[in-house]
């Protein structure tokens, strides 16, 4: 990855290791996020991240994700033989459309909010409660 970076000056970080009090640092530096999961997480709090920073996403279809996402924040691809592919065609093409990413960030916080932690502790005491 280093070698195929090293043709782009400036255009790729390679962070290493970050403590976890440096990640909205690092996501607002981001244009969009991508999580290519392969695995079934049940709700991955990278995808999260990504919203509550406002980034455009590419997800894969995977576990807990296309709950998190929509349509309108994220371009949500298959786990199939075509991914690596896919991935780059929807990278290429949010790169390609700034409008687009404008749009699909708005959407994005807008998405955060109904994922954040006072609704899902407004919405948890509600069912705890009822009785």
């Amino acid at each position: 990855m280093k070698e195929l970076a090293s043709s782009m000056p400036g255009k790729v970080v390679f962070a290493g290791f970050q403590s976890y009090e440096n990640i909205p640092s690092i996501l607002n530096f981001c244009d969009i996020a991508v999580v290519p999961s392969i695995w079934e997480d049940p709700f991955p709090t990278t995808v999260l991240e990504g919203l509550a920073a406002g980034l455009p996403l590419v997800v894969t279809r995977s576990g807990g994700i296309p709950e998190a996402v929509d349509e309108n924040c994220a371009i949500i691809l298959e786990k199939d033989n075509n991914l690596p592919s896919n991935l780059s065609n929807a990278i290429l093409s949010l790169y390609n459309n700034k409008n687009r990413r404008t749009q699909m960030s708005k959407h994005a916080k807008e998405r955060s909010i109904l994922l954040g932690k006072e609704k899902y502790a407004s919405e948890f005491l509600e069912c705890v409660c009822c009785d």
